[in-house]
């Protein structure tokens, strides 16, 4: 087997080993191997095995008899059974992250460790990182802190790896440390619903742009200015807010100035946020100004019903049940070994095109945690 040179090797087949234990690899009753097999196996020095086992021996795994040799223990001490969670979604997020993680466990015996952080606070996850010693650590599965100005715990993930630990984000990419990617193509994504909406055959685009360092809404923006740079001038007008933050009501009253100062009246609008969206549809409805809307594209990650709102909107969500099927393949891979550490693992998602009915249909399903159909 080969292991990756970026990562200590007795880190590597301390996780190996750990999770061939813990799965059932190796009965209490027989002999584990020889010093010279793993070495054989690892293809490291068998200084390297004997540190990986005194490790092991430490952890409560394994135990070593003179004159009969290694065995598992009978009982594995639950701290070495623990896959952290930190998680920042709404409770449907939170739900199907979950069983997500359940579904990549199948029947081995881990437990769970939930820990529930606010999506901006960097110091909240560490804490909760810092809660669980990295050696009862079979994985971690994150939903990273990530503050306004795109700061984020990078350092402390990368430190893990470094332990051996598989480290599986989740909703945010990262392309400067080796760790498993569970995201949505939100550039991708975002270009796609502008595109569609042009397709609809509207002579005026309005857009409109936040100016946020945030990831998220970065990529959002990016595409958002290339479809706009495509156009005619006399077809676009692209609206951007200096106002940082995510407070909505300072950033619709500038997009509100910005549009009433202009002498363009748009029959379609796009923005990054279904919720921007809808407050700029509430603000706009009844004025001259909008009198020509037909179309508004948008993004969403909540559902509002409102049918005036709803009559125009293409909208493409981003459904979390989508992080269920490649959260569970990329830990599953991970807990049986079949990926090396330090190789990383990425799925992009694409958002999802429905209706307003769809979306309903959608939601009231999934708040009755009824998942079967949406794995």
């Amino acid at each position: 087997m080969a292991l990756n040179k970026n990562v200590p090797f007795y880190l590597q087949v301390v996780h190996i080993l750990r999770n061939e234990i813990i799965s059932g690899k190796f009965q209490p009753e027989i002999p584990f191997p020889s010093d010279e097999e793993f070495a054989a196996r690892f293809g490291v020095s068998k200084d390297v095995i004997r540190v990986s086992l005194r490790m092991l021996a430490e952890e409560g795994l394994i135990i070593r008899i003179r004159s009969k040799g290694t065995f598992v223990c009978d009982r594995h001490n639950s701290a070495n059974l623990r896959i952290l969670l930190t998680v920042c979604q709404n409770p449907v997020g939170i739900e199907m992250l979950r069983r997500g993680v359940e579904l990549g466990i199948g029947k081995a015996k881990y437990d769970i460790i939930m820990k529930k952080v606010h999506p901006f606070d960097l110091q909240a996850e560490q804490n909760c990182m810092a809660s669980v010693k990295h050696n009862d650590l079979a994985a971690m599965i994150v939903t990273p802190a990530v503050e306004l100005d795109d700061s984020d715990n990078r350092d402390m993930y990368a430190k893990y790896l470094k332990y051996g630990i598989p480290v599986i984000a989740v909703d945010h990419e990262f392309t400067d440390i080796p760790i498993d990617i569970v995201c949505f193509d939100e550039y991708g994504s975002m270009r796609a619903l502008a595109e569609e909406v042009l397709q609809s055959g509207m002579n005026k685009t309005a857009f409109f742009t936040r100016k946020m360092p945030h990831r998220i809404v970065r990529y959002r923006n990016m595409a958002l200015k290339e479809v706009a740079a495509g156009l005619p001038s006399d077809k676009k007008r692209v609206f951007e807010t200096s106002i940082q933050g995510i407070d909505y009501e300072p950033i619709i009253n500038d997009f509100t100035q910005q549009l009433e100062n202009s002498d363009f009246f748009p029959d379609s609008i796009i923005t990054d946020n279904n919720i921007f969206a809808y407050k700029l549809f509430e603000r706009f409805k009844n004025t001259e100004r909008f009198k020509a809307l037909k179309v508004i594209g948008c993004v969403g990650d909540v559902n509002i019903r409102d049918e005036d709102f709803n009559s125009k909107l293409i909208c493409h969500y981003r459904l979390y049940d989508d992080f269920i099927e490649p959260l569970r393949e990329i830990l599953s891979l991970r807990l049986e070994n079949r990926m090396p550490i330090g190789m990383s693992m990425v799925r992009m998602l694409k958002f999802r095109r429905m209706t307003a009915s769809q979306i309903n249909s959608y939601f009231d399903n999934v708040l009755q945690n009824d998942y079967n159909k949406f794995n």
